[in-house]
Formats: structure tokens, C-alpha cells, sequence
């Protein structure tokens, strides 16, 4: 057996945690096949990526967000 040493930033490691969630849905769909798979695959880490630029996007800073939700009628912080 190969053995793989792979080092992943924090952002890498949360962006393939993501994609594996987006791909494992895909898997369990009733209508999955695996001639689909490839290209499944690679639609879910596209789209990990694609949420955290939005979400880095959205979210410069937590002081914009505690802003932003503060201003919010409907925001009960938790605790």
C-alpha cells in the first residue's frame, strides 16, 4: 500500500471537507450513476470553492458581521 503525505492549509482542508459533503449527497441520490462519478466529483470541489469565495466575499471581517446582525430584528445571538 502507497502511503500519501498530504499537507493542507486550513482553507484547502475545509474546502475538500465541504466538497466531500456536496459529493456523499450526490452518491446518495436514488438517480446516482457511476458513469456521472467524474464528473461529480469534480462539480462538487468546484462548488466548495465557488461558496467560500462567496462566503470570504460576503464576510470581510467578524466586526462587519456583528455589525450587519446587529441591525437584524429577526438576529438572537446564541448563549
Amino acid at each position: 500500500m502507497t502511503s500519501h503525505n498530504i499537507d493542507l492549509e486550513e482553507n484547502e482542508a475545509t474546502i475538500l471537507e465541504t466538497s466531500a459533503r456536496i459529493f456523499s449527497a450526490y452518491l446518495s441520490r436514488p438517480d446516482y450513476s457511476s458513469k456521472d462519478e467524474e464528473t461529480l466529483f469534480n462539480h462538487s470541489i468546484d462548488l466548495a470553492i465557488r461558496m467560500a469565495k462567496e462566503v470570504d466575499r460576503r464576510v470581510s471581517t467578524g466586526e462587519e458581521v456583528r455589525s450587519s446582525l446587529s441591525n437584524d430584528p429577526e438576529y438572537r445571538p446564541l448563549g
